[in-house]
């Protein structure tokens, strides 16, 4: 129950994550994102990079109340967007971690062989 309980804590905290950043953004932006072309790789901004986020700022610009591509403004939003990438990338990596040692937990509760779960395992990649 242990290992439940902060898998769903560390799935909560990269969702929290990213949703106070993507707020934060449009706060800064004066527009909701999902109004913006490309919005949807502005919610994978983690994954995506700050380049990638970036340039749909600027393909939006005419659609934003600032110019994104201002010294101030990029670098503002560059800092908090590689700020919260490295939150949730370190969440991310923890996650990973206790979802492996699930795995192996639920292996031994089955008594899956090596060769089980080495075919779980490619079922899933």
């Amino acid at each position: 129950m242990q290992h439940g309980k902060r898998l769903y804590e560390l799935a909560n905290a990269v969702e929290q994550e990213r949703s106070t950043f993507l707020d934060w953004l449009t706060s800064v932006c004066g527009t909701p994102l999902k109004e913006l072309h490309g919005w949807t790789k502005l919610e994978g901004y983690a994954r995506q990079g700050r380049a990638a986020a970036l340039d749909i700022l600027d393909a939006n610009a005419s659609r934003l109340k600032i110019d994104p591509r201002s010294r101030t403004h990029r670098e503002r939003i560059s800092a908090e967007l590689d700020s919260s990438a490295a939150r949730i990338a370190e969440q991310g990596a923890q996650l990973e971690l206790l979802e492996r040692e699930v795995d192996v937990l639920i292996a031994e509760a089955y008594g899956l062989t090596a060769a089980q779960c080495a075919r779980v395992d490619s079922e899933y990649e």
